[in-house]
């Protein structure tokens, strides 16, 4: 296999730990836009592709307060003109059957 990236931040025994930030420049004066982020995996020509998994962690009950797993947004931002769009595209199957979109909502476990 090819080389591995890892990036973590930093952990904390007694408060949260660090943050990640990932983030293109903003522009200058000059109009232009700013910068393009693609998160994508390689191709494969005789197995499956590669997965994304955008995930927030578990959060373990301890002592009297329990805490709550972190929320994921997809969101755009402000536009002067047009705000930007929020778009879900699935694959086309050479020979089968397309993807789907499945959004589940989350269940309670309690008693």
């Amino acid at each position: 296999p090819g080389g591995d990236i890892i990036v973590v931040s930093g952990a904390s025994n007694m408060t949260s730990s660090g943050i990640m930030a990932l983030s293109t420049a903003n522009t200058g004066y000059n109009p232009g836009a700013s910068g393009y982020m693609k998160l994508l995996t390689g191709n494969s020509t005789a197995s499956d592709t590669g997965e994304i998994v955008i995930e927030t962690g578990v959060s373990l009950f301890y002592g009297l307060e329990s805490g709550n797993s972190g929320d994921i947004r997809l969101l755009t931002g402000t536009g002067s003109n047009t705000a930007g769009d929020i778009q879900l595209t699935v694959g086309v199957s050479e020979s089968t059957t397309g993807g789907a979109v499945v959004i589940t909502a989350g269940e309670s476990r309690a008693a």
